[in-house]
């Protein structure tokens, strides 16, 4: 049987296998998929963009993040320190990661780099003649704005103001801003920017 690098086969009785040193290991097809898609995922982040340079990224958003490295740390060895981009011998490479994290431009390298807010009325989304979004709001960004510029965007949903009992106006956090924070950096940082076409 052909090594099974592009499809997950099953036996016979239904089961998926793996190799493992010199047996075969019972496994789901869910992890071999998942692993899959792990691996496809961080190539994509490292994968040279020869056509791009330094004048791409945001030179000031690279010196704030190396000042938290090395006091007078340049862009450039910044960006080969933290494993995104390479001196080749004549000129410095950069990896996809390095204009997904600083391009000036992020449209230019990826279509999809952005953060979508909707706001709708009840706890579920609808369709059709019951489509209930009331506002639709996007933003888009290199990563490290991105966290930033959505989290502004996303900040006034988090409050309410409401009449109290001693007849003042309020504003009450509705959500925990920390959860909610954490939860929008989550959903950036570890989103799989290989599935281009989704946002």
């Amino acid at each position: 049987m052909s090594k099974g690098a592009d499809y997950v086969y099953l036996t016979s009785k239904g089961l998926c296998l793996q190799r493992k040193d010199k047996e075969s290991v019972p496994i789901s097809s869910e992890n071999i998929s998942f692993s899959r898609t792990e691996i496809i995922s961080r190539e994509y982040d490292r994968t040279f963009v020869d056509v791009a340079n330094t004048s791409d990224l945001q030179i000031p958003l690279i010196d704030e993040v190396s000042k938290h490295i090395s006091k007078g740390m340049s862009a450039e060895k910044c960006l080969q320190h933290l494993e995104l981009a390479e001196f080749d011998g004549s000129r410095l490479r950069l990896r996809k990661a390095a204009l997904l994290l600083f391009a000036k431009n992020p449209n230019k390298w990826h279509p999809r780099l952005q953060v979508r807010l909707l706001k709708i009325e009840g706890t579920e989304m609808k369709s059709g003649e019951e489509f209930n979004v009331v506002k639709d709001q996007e933003v888009t960004a290199n990563i490290i704005t991105l966290i930033e510029s959505s989290w502004e965007l996303l900040l006034p949903y988090l409050t309410e103001t409401r009449f109290s009992k001693d007849a003042i106006f309020r504003t009450q956090i509705i959500y925990p801003e920390l959860a909610c924070r954490e939860a929008l950096i989550n959903a950036i940082s570890h989103r799989d920017y290989s599935m281009e076409g989704r946002a």
